[in-house]
């Protein structure tokens, strides 16, 4: 592993041999995943990203693949001054300063990324094959690297049941995604909008296409959201120099449903120069991956002026695979952990309280499935929170209606006795007159 991206490992067939890198790519594709605490407690959590560029493999979309990686590398270093990169959420809460002021109280989750470049055929398709909760970035735009033994069906099927079923995010930086592909030992060819639509009929939408609108709007600029600047730019501050994008290569708005917050270029609505998809057959999984889609043509400042595309491009799009990734495998961990507490409650008798504690997660888990995984955390961790902090009822409160209704029963048979044993006096008295 990459402590700090000091240097960048290169993986390829040789010398190590296939088993090695078996070995190698399961070894770094397990995610640890810690509690979020605070910072000075916490353990780091690994991230493992995967840089294609293979190579002899052109590019299209992209016009640099080395300053691709160079946005990928500065996506996943730390922040100046920082021994690590962190990803923070607002637990929900505000700090009162002053009777004019109050702050957002946040919690932070400190990650430290590895980046691996994948410049041979034999370590793609390992990497493919075998490799599970990572990230893989394309950087050879749309098109798409199909190793020997494959057609380009079944490589993207095998991409697609990696992203389905194994945690593993893909990450396209630029043009029309799978448009083309580079067969090995025969080179480019051309699949059309059918090798878009091939992936995303894994998750139930065939027809997706990303064609950009007519020129001049194919140029008409998307600013960065609200949500996006407090919460990406936040902890990756060079998204500023993508304030806004050209509209380019956009997923349309019904994948609105599958995309995950915050929304980037051209906000909540869509369509979507960028963004990051669940990529899930509805939500009886949470092993899936993510698309990670960044479709824009050119990238701007804060100002309007240009930056550069590939660079930032790729630090954006890293930086939301990144975000998504983590904050997806803590808002499971979240929920876990309030989960084992209310149980444990539970167990215990504590019962008082514990009403809103599941109420709590149950609104965490409809955050998950609405891909709000910041709302997951504050939920879940609150539900936690409450969980542990409830109590055994007291003994009125456990055994009062029990009491109450005894007594009343009770009460009605000394009643009904009384009535019974002077009725029976009368009548006694009754019979003694008539003699």
């Amino acid at each position: 592993m990459i402590l700090g991206l000091s240097c960048v490992k290169k993986l390829c067939s040789f010398p190590l041999t296939i088993t090695f890198l078996v070995c190698v790519l399961l070894s770094q594709s397990i995610v640890s995943l810690s509690p979020v605490v605070k910072a000075a407690e916490a353990a780091t959590v690994p991230v493992n990203v995967y840089v294609v560029c293979l190579e002899g493999v052109n590019a299209i979309g992209v016009g640099n693949m080395s300053r691709v990686l160079d946005g990928v590398l500065k996506a996943s270093s730390p922040p100046a001054g920082h021994l690590y990169q962190r990803i923070r959420w607002w637990t929900g809460e505000e700090r009162e300063i002053s009777a004019f002021y109050s702050e957002l109280v946040l919690e932070e989750i400190p990650i430290n990324v590895s980046v691996t470049v994948v410049a041979d055929w034999t370590a793609y398709r390992i990497l493919i094959e075998y490799a599970s909760n990572v990230i893989i970035v394309n950087a050879h735009g749309e098109i798409l690297p199909v190793p020997a033994g494959y057609s380009k069906e079944g490589w993207t099927d095998r991409i697609a049941q990696a992203m389905l079923y194994k945690n593993v995010s893909w990450v396209h930086v630029g043009g029309y995604p799978f448009y083309m592909v580079w067969l090995q030992n025969m080179g480019e060819a051309e699949w059309g909008e059918q090798g878009f639509k091939h992936l995303m009929s894994h998750v139930g939408k065939g027809n997706a296409t990303c064609w950009p609108l007519p020129y001049p709007q194919r140029y008409s600029p998307a600013g960065l959201s609200g949500a996006a600047r407090w919460w990406l730019a936040f902890d990756w501050g060079g998204c500023i120099y993508a304030s806004w994008v050209s509209s380019g290569y956009r997923l349309e708005k019904d994948f609105r449903k599958l995309i995950v917050w915050p929304y980037l270029h051209g906000g909540e609505g869509g369509p979507y120069p960028d963004a990051v998809v669940r990529f899930a057959q509805g939500n009886e999984t949470y092993n899936f991956g993510f698309y990670v889609h960044f479709g824009a043509e050119q990238t701007y400042n804060w100002d309007g002026n240009e930056t550069d595309r590939d660079f930032f491009g790729a630090y954006v799009a890293a930086a939301t695979a990144i975000r998504a990734h983590v904050m997806k495998a803590e808002s499971l961990e979240a929920m876990k952990r309030a989960e084992a507490a209310i149980a444990k409650a539970q167990r215990e008798g504590r019962t008082k309280g514990l009403e809103k504690a599941i109420d709590l997660l149950n609104q965490a888990k409809e955050e998950f499935a609405s891909n709000f995984y910041d709302g997951v955390l504050r939920y879940a961790t609150k539900a936690q929170d409450t969980a542990n902090q409830a109590i055994s009822p007291s003994f009125l409160e456990s055994y009062g209606l029990i009491i109450a209704v005894s007594t009343i029963i009770g009460a009605s048979a000394g009643a009904a006795t009384i009535k019974w044993r002077n009725n029976k006096r009368k009548n006694s008295n009754n019979r003694s007159e008539n003699m």
